[in-house]
């Protein structure tokens, strides 16, 4: 296995870990845990009718690293479109680090949730994005 693919691997599964615990830790226990869909490489995305729920989602560069969280509440696939155009691509942020390949799609049960889910997920995997910028894979 590449360091590429053990990379991707290990931070999809702390994403997966993460919203495990926030469905454990933020949500009522009666309510269903998140699907997590993916990996999708960026050509197959749409092949999923996740891309088409409200939701978040994790975007992991070529090298494996996780280069973005966001979230939709009505389209998650449109959402991610924008960050897979070519001129978004070309942008400073994509061009400073690994391009995009792979993308992880949660699915939540209420438009309402993903806000939520997105900021408990961004600010527990700050430390993956500090990691790959203290290497200097930027």
């Amino acid at each position: 296995m590449s360091e590429a693919a053990r990379l991707l691997d290990a931070n999809r599964k702390e994403v997966r870990r993460l919203v495990n615990e926030y469905c454990s830790t933020q949500r009522h226990p009666s309510l269903p845990k998140f699907v997590v869909h993916g990996p999708f490489a960026v050509d197959d995305l749409w092949k999923s009718d996740a891309s088409n729920r409200p939701g978040c989602y994790a975007i992991y560069g070529e090298d494996g690293s996780l280069r973005y969280v966001g979230m939709s509440v009505d389209n998650v696939g449109n959402r991610i479109a924008t960050h897979l155009s070519a001129a978004t691509q070309r942008s400073l942020f994509w061009r400073q680090g690994s391009p995009a390949r792979h993308v992880d799609i949660i699915e939540v049960t209420q438009p309402w949730e993903a806000p939520s889910l997105e900021g408990y997920l961004i600010d527990r995997t700050a430390s993956l994005v500090a990691q790959r910028n203290q290497t200097g894979d930027n």
